[in-house]
């Protein structure tokens, strides 16, 4: 299937298959036997951050098990928007919980609430869309980042000064976006007066190290280049594999 997709219908994928955003168009592909574990939800949030960018948007509803937890992270690296189910709603909790664990999703919503957040936010980007008034924005936005660096170190304990400024300006535009205001110093004055919502702008700087971990060739590579050899010289023998150290933060 190829077709251009269009608003006010749903996709249903059926088995056996994967659904993919290319060039604004719905593809459905054949899984491919290699796959051990048949992740469609992944996969298509992998399309759409690529197709779709900052323009991408992800909703995880009830369901089993923790499809489109990983393909939620690369929706928001490329800077989308991940939105989840309130639990109470949903009634199989696990897919959410699993999403809402990665700590990337910014609303979680009753089921009837997440289309008018949706087209919330959606407008009111809209509205902002200018490239004149986006300039501007972020021009008053890398003024301002001394005082919301010394906010969030003061908040956090982590120095942002030092961090690269194009990701922190595109972080800070997103963050305002999503609380819809405009105005760079009614942002500043709102991280001064509410400690959560620095909080919650220092975790837009810190991405989870998890890539590495959900990759097999990284760790093939690391048993035959560097954990062998070692073994080797010792005198050990080889390995058959290695463990996985608990997933850590970094900043970007």
């Amino acid at each position: 299937m190829d077709e251009p997709i269009e608003a006010g219908r749903i996709y249903v994928v059926p088995p056996g298959k994967l659904a993919e955003v290319r060039n604004n168009r719905l593809h459905l592909i054949t899984r491919p036997e290699t796959d051990k574990l048949f992740r469609p939800i992944d996969h298509f949030f992998d399309s759409l951050a690529m197709g779709r960018g900052r323009n991408g948007y992800c909703v995880v509803l009830s369901g089993t098990g923790s499809d489109g937890s990983a393909g939620l992270r690369a929706v928001k690296a490329a800077g989308g928007f991940a939105i989840a189910q309130e639990s109470g709603n949903a009634r199989f909790p696990c897919m959410r919980d699993s999403a809402v664990a990665t700590g990337l999703i910014v609303f979680m919503l009753p089921g009837p609430a997440i289309v008018p957040r949706l087209e919330e936010i959606m407008c009111h980007r809209r509205s902002i869309d200018d490239d004149v008034r986006r300039e501007q924005m972020r021009a008053g936005i890398e003024r301002a980042l001394p005082a919301i660096t010394d906010k969030l170190r003061e908040v956090t304990g982590h120095d942002f000064s030092d961090y690269k400024r194009g990701t922190m300006i595109r972080r800070i535009e997103r963050r305002m976006m999503l609380m819809r205001i405009d105005d760079v110093r009614s942002f500043v004055d709102r991280l001064t007066d509410e400690e959560h919502e620095a909080s919650v702008l220092g975790q837009e700087f810190l991405i989870d190290v998890i890539a590495f971990l959900r990759d097999p060739d990284a760790f093939e590579a690391l048993r035959q280049k560097v954990i062998t050899p070692a073994l080797d010289r010792e005198g050990v023998g080889c390995v058959s594999g290695c463990a996985a150290a608990p997933a850590g933060r970094r900043p970007i």
